[in-house]
Formats: structure tokens, C-alpha cells, sequence
């Protein structure tokens, strides 16, 4: 994972919370989140982690686990059987955030 976290990031800081949100220090006010993850991912933890530190913050959130799934399940919705469903979650959950309220 130090190689894929040293490709994303390069020489910036690590522990900023745009870099990795999970380590801001206050997460309250922030927009309702939708955080998916798929159960055979190697950071599914870390966004787990996530919806409870936004829960633990006020912060409305929609967390889904894939059953079954892999990193990068998404890219590929002819091959991942998850993948059609988690996308029409993902696109409904835009759609609300981009109607606003009533």
C-alpha cells in the first residue's frame, strides 16, 4: 500500500485531510456522505472508519458494503455483478444532493 500511497500523493503531505479525509480534524457540518466499499478492498476499513467518524460528527451518512467485491469493482459493470447497483446508488444519491431540499 506505500507504493500506491507514494504514487497518489508524491512529495505532498501525507496527513492532509484533503489527501486523506479521515484525518481532518473536525468533521462537522460536513454534507450528508454516501461511502461505499467493497468487501475484498484493502482500504474498505479506512472507509468504514470514515462513516463512523462523519456519524460520530452529526454528519447524515449512507454507508454500503459490496459483498463479494473488489477494489476497482466499479470500472467494471459487465464483469462485478455489484457494480450496476452500487452505480445506481451513487448516481440517486447525486441526483437528491443536486435536486436540494423539498
Amino acid at each position: 500500500m506505500e507504493a500506491y500511497r507514494a504514487h497518489y500523493l508524491g512529495d505532498r503531505d501525507r496527513t492532509d485531510p484533503y489527501a486523506s479525509p479521515l484525518l481532518a480534524g473536525d468533521h462537522a457540518g460536513l454534507p450528508p456522505a454516501l461511502v461505499q466499499v467493497a468487501e475484498h478492498d484493502p482500504i474498505r476499513d479506512d472507509g468504514l472508519r470514515y462513516a463512523g467518524v462523519l456519524r460520530a460528527a452529526g454528519v447524515p451518512v449512507r454507508a454500503t458494503t459490496y459483498v463479494g467485491m473488489p477494489h476497482g469493482y466499479l470500472a467494471f459493470p459487465r464483469l462485478c455483478r455489484s457494480a450496476p447497483q452500487a452505480l445506481a446508488e451513487l448516481c440517486a444519491e447525486l441526483s437528491s444532493a443536486l435536486a436540494g431540499p423539498g
